[in-house]
């Protein structure tokens, strides 16, 4: 699947509103269509994160 969102020329800032909010709706939307295996891969990684960085505390 292709997603093409244009923005303005030539300042990159003025599009960045609409590419995050595009972002949003799209990890949105994988949450909501599979909350289980996102809740598992957010625990392997916070668990990779204890291992490389030990310092890093995760909330």
């Amino acid at each position: 699947m292709l997603i093409k969102a244009s923005t303005p020329s030539p300042t990159a800032l003025k599009g960045m509103a609409t590419i995050f909010s595009l972002l949003n709706v799209l990890v949105s939307g994988v949450v909501q269509a599979d909350r289980n295996n996102v809740q598992r891969r957010i625990k392997q990684y916070d668990e990779s994160i204890q291992q490389f960085y030990p310092f890093f505390e995760t909330s």
